[in-house]
């Protein structure tokens, strides 16, 4: 496959009109190493484009999606800043949970990377737009009345 000229260099997108789940945006995950992460759901039609240029499109239950995450400090050590998250007016910061359904604009950092000696097309987090918010329900899932 060739390489798109556009993700040599790095370039942005925006994945507009997303679902998304498992929103770790303002608390990083920190299960393995400490990361801003959110997985994103395609439509069939996006993710047959982005896996033709190279982007790793995992299939699920839910549909096609693809895991973006942004590294919470750098190789060196230093901090780098969570992604920012806005409401629709974008000038306003939003600062609720993002729950799993909401609908979002994700904008996207897209470069060519090296790893394990193999070159990739890499999508980091930068940004999100919440479009329509569903409500963060934590993470009881129905199992917090067992001892009754």
């Amino acid at each position: 496959m060739a390489k798109d000229q556009r993700f040599i260099k790095g370039e942005n997108l925006v994945l507009s009109g997303v679902p998304v789940k498992w929103a770790y945006l303002f608390d990083p995950d920190t299960k393995y190493e400490p990361k801003w992460s959110v997985d994103a759901y395609l439509s069939e039609e996006d993710a047959t484009e982005m896996k033709s240029l190279g982007f790793n499109i995992k299939d699920s239950p839910d549909g096609p999606l693809i895991k973006l995450t942004k590294k919470c400090t750098t190789k060196a050590g230093k901090k780098l800043a969570p992604p920012k998250v806005v409401g629709l007016d974008p000038r306003v910061p939003f600062t609720q949970e993002v729950g799993n359904g909401s609908v979002c604009n994700v904008r996207v950092y897209a470069v060519y990377r090296t790893v394990n000696g193999n070159e990739i097309l890499c999508a980091y987090l930068e940004g999100v737009q919440v479009v329509d918010h569903v409500e963060y329900s934590g993470s009881g899932g129905g199992f917090d009345n067992l001892s009754e």
